[in-house]
């Protein structure tokens, strides 16, 4: 691929870059809050049956220790304040004191704690594995080679995967509908718009990845402006409507988030049309390849994910598989990228894999060390998340400094 023929640069490449480091320090910051303020263990999944009329139905991990609530319960008030009326009502409190919920039509105390990391990668360490690898061979590529137009746009598409799914494995506390403040801002935030950046990134990068795709000859800009901007644009426009025309907070964010479901199945659609029209308008058969492999690992991982978690949410609310494993469905696509760079020379890209490969294990390697030792500090030591991730980000450094020596001595 010639990044500089028409209809193949990408217009933007620096903003785009801009946007995926913007997008995993929101998703960073959502999560240090959320490791800091003290909650319930009670979880208010996305799916829209957990919205009552009058309260939410709570997720507790199976992981949580000695909980007063449990998964199914029915939480309506919590110190007084009920979930239906706007979130703000009441004070933060601290590690340990108990708080007045209204559970089932019962009235149980129950004691605040600090999140536990290590709950949190129980729950979701399926679509974790899956972001970190993604997230991996989207650094490694545009390290490599920058100037290629796709590697930006799966910067984004990485970046925006990778921030709303560790916003979401930290999860929302049902305390937070009632206290409000930046750890629920954050999170619907981390959650909504991020996400579908996310995705947007990914239509834009099936549109990148052959040249001259025909959707792109007579405007490009246009076409990858809507690209990257058009599920976040909808979700936008869906969202100013839904508070425009409902009064009810809970409500409210049923019908918000009920439509982020509908939105990326369509968006991958169009990820999948993307393609489909890439090949056949490609009389390359090195290029046909390479979207062979690729359009068959994707088509199996967006079957899986349809299959046992979108579509079975969209109809009951409920996904089919556990919610924490969702990510699992997405690996084929990344190895089906891995294999087409190694059989195919996607991208052009002499020598990248064998390199990919070593700088994607060094930042596996680091990225887990960060979990593991942060989980550590914060559980076995009970220091802040704030200060355990300022303390580990610092270890991490430095122990980058031989490595950055020796690459550049190479």
């Amino acid at each position: 691929m010639v990044s500089g023929a028409p209809g193949s640069a990408h217009p933007w490449r620096s903003a785009a870059v801009l946007v995926a480091a913007g997008l995993v320090v929101l998703g960073l910051l959502a999560t240090v809050v959320r490791l800091d303020t003290p909650a319930d263990p009670g979880i208010p999944q996305l799916g829209w049956s957990t919205w009552r009329a009058d309260g939410v139905v709570i997720d507790v991990p199976v992981a949580e220790p000695n909980t007063v609530l449990h998964s199914g319960d029915v939480v309506t008030a919590v110190a007084g304040h009920r979930l239906t009326e706007p979130p703000g009502g009441v004070p933060q409190p601290t590690v340990g004191q108990p708080l007045p919920y209204q559970v089932n039509g019962v009235v149980r105390s129950v004691p605040m704690q600090r999140p536990s990391p290590v709950v949190m990668i129980k729950d979701g360490w399926g679509n974790l594995i899956f972001v970190f690898a993604l997230a991996g061979l989207a650094l490694a590529l545009y390290w490599r080679r920058p100037e290629e137009p796709p590697t930006a746009a799966l910067l984004v598409g990485a970046a925006g995967l990778f921030s709303s799914t560790v916003v979401v494995v930290a999860n929302l506390p049902t305390l937070a509908l009632a206290t409000g403040g930046p750890l629920l801002w954050l999170f619907h935030l981390g959650t909504f718009p991020v996400y579908a950046v996310g995705w947007g990134g990914m239509v834009a990068m099936s549109l990148l990845l052959v040249p001259e795709h025909p959707w792109l000859r007579r405007s490009p800009r246009a076409v990858l402006a809507l690209a990257y901007g058009g599920p976040a644009g909808v979700l936008g426009i869906w969202a100013v409507a839904v508070m425009l025309a409902v009064s009810g907070t809970l409500d409210r964010l049923a019908l918000v988030y009920a439509a982020l479901t509908p939105v990326i199945i369509v968006t991958e659609l169009i990820v999948i049309a993307a393609g489909v029209v890439a090949y056949r308008s490609s009389r390359d058969h090195v290029m046909r390849g390479r979207l062979r492999w690729l359009a068959a690992t994707a088509a199996i991982a967006i079957g899986i994910g349809l299959a046992g978690w979108l579509i079975p949410e969209l109809i009951t609310g409920q996904p089919l598989l556990p919610s924490g494993a969702l990510g699992l469905a997405g690996l084929p696509f990344v190895v089906g990228l891995a294999v087409a760079l190694r059989r195919h020379q996607l991208f052009d890209i002499e020598r990248l894999v064998n390199r990919s490969l070593v700088y994607g294990f060094v930042i596996a390697i680091l990225v887990g060390s960060y979990v593991v030792l942060v989980a550590l500090l914060t559980t076995v030591l009970q220091i802040s998340g704030t200060v355990a991730a300022a303390m580990v980000a610092v270890v991490i450094a430095l122990a980058l400094a031989p490595y950055e020596a020796w690459r550049n001595g190479r």
